[in-house]
């Protein structure tokens, strides 16, 4: 198939068996990295998530830049402004619902609109990186901004909100792990499960679940380190995003789909995986030789899974959607990319949203653009944030955004007013 974008089907990567699961060949060594040095590979890696992007001369339309009502979809759509530390729910015509927003300093990355009417938020205080455990956050904001809690870990990049009230995030700690009789100190990205006041009730450390797969090994662990707080550790996985699988419909169909396992981006690994809580270990693994420094992995209703790459080398991103049940080789069953009219690329951040209607969403976050394309490739709405610094013509970056039906967003609107 080929669309007004071109919209393309691809494919690659190897088959391991291991431990009874389907799981990419992960060994230890990225091949999409064989032709930069290890010191190129870091100084791509290290590039940040812009808090605002530059505005061209003259200054570039905001706000909703196109749209085709009869093929876009209906509802909502809340997104956060990286560096004005706000967020901002919208209809398709970009006009505000409603706007919250803290103190301007650090940022604001992922957001979840609760039923009531409640904002999880995760982000932090300060752009210092050497602070950034002390400073990352998860709030819990009421309508009017008012933080109703905190909770007690340096939460980052992600949250969703469970259909039981419980809340799924990611957070990290520094440990010095045994890299084969050679002790290494390593961020560990966890997987966190929370209840509905912000108490911790689990954690899942991605470090023991490579570790506890037959097969599959930590890449990078011999890279050069970051001062973080005071210790000079690898963040080898910097994971960024998280979410729940729950498709019972599929359950007993591959062990991807068992109750209670967690999809999860880790952009150091350039891979994304399937963490089996049941057994400890990764019950899947993507990507190597084809995802570079991706966001945002979304489990689809079909059992399949939709990727942001942001293709850090080609300097082009892309999204991606995956067939886990396929072999690797053949994993890749359609991309979108943008043609040669709206080819888009981001170094830091973006997300990608399947919506009810068949189109995607694509979360272009150092543009600070929203973009809706059809399945064939037309685009069909397209939106750029028109929030900008106080003190510049600059425009605030977007992290992500969620499309939200008109069922889940005017009841909140209306009990909130």
């Amino acid at each position: 198939m080929s669309g007004p974008l071109a919209v393309r089907f691809v494919a690659t990567a190897l088959l391991l068996l291991a431990g009874g699961h389907q799981v990419a060949a992960f060994v230890g060594r990225e091949p999409a990295a064989r032709e930069l040095s290890p010191a190129a590979i870091e100084r791509l890696e290290a590039l940040g998530y812009e808090p605002w992007v530059a505005e061209r001369r003259p200054p570039r339309r905001t706000g909703v830049v196109h749209h085709v009502p009869e093929r876009a979809a209906d509802g909502y759509v809340l997104f956060a402004s990286r560096g004005a530390c706000s967020a901002e729910l919208i209809d398709r015509h970009g006009a505000v619902l409603h706007r919250w927003a803290g103190p301007v300093r650090g940022f604001w990355s992922d957001t979840e609109l609760l039923r009531d009417g409640s904002l999880l938020v995760v982000g932090a205080d300060s752009d210092d990186r050497v602070r950034q455990q002390e400073d990352r956050f998860l709030r819990r904001l009421a309508w009017d901004a008012t933080t109703i809690w905190e909770a007690d870990l340096p939460a980052h990049h992600d949250v969703e909100a469970l259909p039981d009230g419980r809340i799924l995030t990611i957070s990290s700690q520094v440990r010095t792990i045994d890299d084969g009789g050679t002790p290494r100190t390593i961020v560990d990205d966890e997987v966190v499960l929370l209840d509905d006041a912000g108490k911790v009730l689990e954690t899942r450390s991605l470090f023991d679940a490579f570790a506890a797969t037959p097969g599959v090994a930590v890449y990078g662990l011999d890279r050069r380190g970051v001062d973080i707080g005071g210790s000079v550790a690898v963040d080898v996985f910097h994971t960024n995003s998280v979410e729940w699988i729950d498709l019972p419909q599929l359950a007993g169909t591959h062990p991807v789909y068992a109750p209670g396992n967690v999809l999860v981006s880790m952009r150091h690994q350039n891979a994304i995986a399937v963490l089996d809580r049941s057994r400890g270990g990764l019950a899947w693994v993507w990507g190597s030789g084809v995802l570079d420094g991706q966001h945002s992995a979304r489990m689809l209703a079909s059992g399949n899974i939709l990727v942001f790459d942001n293709g850090l080398r080609r300097k082009r991103s892309r999204v991606l959607e995956i067939d886990p049940r396929r072999a690797p080789a053949d994993a890749v069953v359609w991309e979108f990319d943008g043609g040669d009219a709206e080819r888009f690329f981001t170094t830091g951040g973006g997300a990608s949203q399947r919506l009810p209607n068949g189109n995607t969403l694509v979360t272009v976050t150092g543009q600070g653009r929203l973009l809706e394309a059809t399945p064939d490739g037309e685009l069909v709405w397209a939106f750029a944030n028109p929030t900008r610094d106080a003190h510049t013509t600059r425009r605030a970056t977007i992290h992500a955004s969620k499309w939200l039906p008109a069922e889940y967003v005017l009841p909140i609107v209306a009990r909130n007013g």
